[in-house]
């Protein structure tokens, strides 16, 4: 039987905690170990000393049965990964020619015929590592058994360079192999849910979460907030097979149930790709081309639906306008031209900023308007966003009978600054978009 365990993530280095670099490895690292079954219970930053560093490791290790250190490989002084862990496995220093011979091997690749001495530090590891390659650096990884005496315990303790790419190859490649095989992987169910906030949506909930925790001890219940959505996972980390198949019958059968029954529209589904994925995936799914006018956001949404490989066989065209144009035209000419010729059309307004704020929009308020061939859309239906919930309505256009035009007003707090107002706009009308896929044919 698989036994579950817990991991810690330690990145090292006075450069991340000055705000210099941004620590991605945590991140990487966290992610990869979820899913592989490993829960991370611990996720700590430490500077470029000694004692600290030890500190933490004995923090973590009375708690974690798995540590992955990320820093302090390097060949200067303040790299010191390699004698902290030295002391906290009571190993001496020793010189490991496996580890000598890659720095050597990368010189060469780099084209560098002469290495400083000083990279030989590099070479000193723990007495009874084992190494992790590193096939794009000069320093090599390792890996040590630590016993704890009080606890009569091991912990397994990684330690991989700071820099990302050369860390997250060596990770992948190497200590995933060694991790995959020991553990269960988690059950775990997500929701989108669009236009409620965290505490909207447990209080909706509450009744059914504490019967999933009756029936399901174990049960991880999270709220991940983003820009105008918010993401609902529930988690379990089971050993026991029977336990498992239990928990999965009750999660899929009973508990999604439930979800489902409770936020409705609001649901956003395809868990597993991002917003601009997911809208590429659904225009392909039903051969939809887009088209987007931006008043206010500089370019943010069409960045957003460009970034994804392949976009342009959705993401028709789009005009990006500047601050300086007239909001107010720039609404009522795109509507008045039909937006363009795709299938659906969509523009934004407004005033990001208060330099944009105008008799028209004050600052944070938009305006937002959606055109729809009415031939994509399922014969008979009525459009949730026309629903109160969602606050769009119709634009009147009587003679227009081929294209649906609804629009609504959207305000953002102007406490945030012009970027991250932007960001909720293009994140409300891709959530939009994809509200809209169950009402597509």
């Amino acid at each position: 039987m698989n036994k579950q365990r817990v991991a810690g993530i330690l990145t090292t280095g006075n450069e991340v905690l000055s705000g210099k670099t941004l620590d991605t490895n945590s991140h990487f690292i966290g992610g990869c170990l979820t899913k592989i079954g490993i829960s991370v219970s611990i996720v700590m930053s430490c500077g470029d000393h000694e004692q600290d560093l030890l500190e933490c490791l004995e923090y973590m290790a009375t708690r974690c049965d798995e540590i992955f250190m990320t820093g302090g490989l390097g060949p200067t002084v303040d790299d010191m990964t390699a004698q902290v862990i030295s002391k906290f496995s009571n190993q001496p220093l020793i010189f490991n020619e496996q580890a000598w011979e890659n720095c050597l091997e990368s010189y060469k690749k780099f084209g560098r015929k002469d290495i400083p001495q000083s990279n030989k530090k590099q070479a000193y590891l723990p007495e009874h590592s084992k190494i992790i390659p590193n096939p794009v650096g000069t320093a090599v990884g390792f890996v040590v058994e630590v016993a704890h005496p009080k606890l009569q315990k091991t912990t397994n303790i990684y330690c991989l360079p700071g820099v990302p790419f050369e860390s997250q190859v060596m990770f992948q490649n190497y200590v995933l192999p060694l991790l995959f095989d020991k553990y269960t992987k988690p059950l775990m169910f997500s929701w989108r849910i669009f236009a409620l906030g965290e505490s909207a949506i447990q209080c909706a909930m509450q009744c059914a979460e504490n019967e999933l925790k009756e029936n399901i001890p174990e049960i991880h219940i999270s709220y991940q907030a983003h820009y105008g959505y918010i993401t609902y996972t529930v988690s379990v980390f089971c050993s026991d097979d029977q336990k498992q198949f239990a928990y999965k019958t009750y999660l899929e059968n009973i508990f999604s149930d439930k979800v489902i029954k409770t936020f409705k529209e609001n649901l956003i589904y395809h868990i597993g790709l991002s917003l601009n994925e997911t809208i590429k995936s659904v225009f392909e799914q039903f051969e939809l081309s887009l088209f987007v006018i931006e008043g206010s956001c500089g370019g943010t949404l069409s960045k957003e639906l460009n970034s994804v490989s392949s976009s342009n066989t959705v993401y028709k065209s789009g005009l990006i306008l500047g601050e300086n144009y007239p909001l107010s035209d720039c609404y009522l000419k795109a509507v008045q031209n039909d937006f363009g010729a795709a299938d659906i059309c969509i523009l934004e307004t407004g005033a990001p900023s208060a330099s944009s704020a105008n008799k028209h929009f004050e600052h944070g308020s938009f305006k937002l308007a959606i055109s729809i061939l009415k031939s994509r859309l399922k014969k008979d239906t009525e459009i949730c966003l026309l629903t109160p919930e969602f606050g769009w309505s119709l634009i009147a256009k009587a003679e227009d009978h081929e294209r649906l035009y609804i629009e609504k007003f959207y305000k953002v707090s102007s406490r945030y600054p012009t970027h991250i107002q932007q960001n909720f706009v293009a994140s409300h009308l891709m959530c939009t978009l994809l509200i809209l896929e169950k009402y597509l044919c």
